[in-house]
């Protein structure tokens, strides 16, 4: 996609990908991951379209939840302070999404595989981390 406001089909979807660099919260952007092929598989979703900054705001409006449920477990550091400072650290933007051909490109070029680059197969319908 030349621009984030650009939109695409969601059925024009083959392959997704979510750069994030701290490899510690790979259960956190895995459930993500794996809430968007819920999403984009539903038959009613998959007509609509999207734009890289609608990807932006669904995982920044969600990602702190998937933080709870799937990592913290309300189990460690659950003072409100740093909650928060986890909540606007989980944050991305338009520049951490790629769809379809800029996947290849990024992780075909001089990526050095080390756990940051979560990548969902739309065919295969399975997340992978790169």
């Amino acid at each position: 996609m030349r621009n984030n406001k650009e939109y695409i089909k969601v059925s024009d979807i083959y392959s997704f990908g979510i750069r994030f660099s701290d490899n510690d919260f790979y259960r956190t952007i895995t459930a993500f991951m794996d809430a968007v092929i819920v999403l984009f598989d539903d038959y009613a979703f998959n007509k609509k379209e999207v734009n890289k900054d609608l990807i932006v705001q669904l995982f920044n409006e969600s990602i702190y939840g998937h933080y709870i449920i799937y990592q913290n477990r309300l189990e460690y550091q659950c003072s409100s302070e740093n909650l928060n400072n986890v909540k606007e650290y989980l944050k991305i933007d338009s520049f951490n999404i790629y769809i379809n051909e800029e996947v290849r490109a990024f992780t075909g070029g001089d990526y050095c595989p080390n756990g940051e680059f979560f990548l969902i197969d739309m065919v295969l319908g399975e997340v992978s981390v790169i």
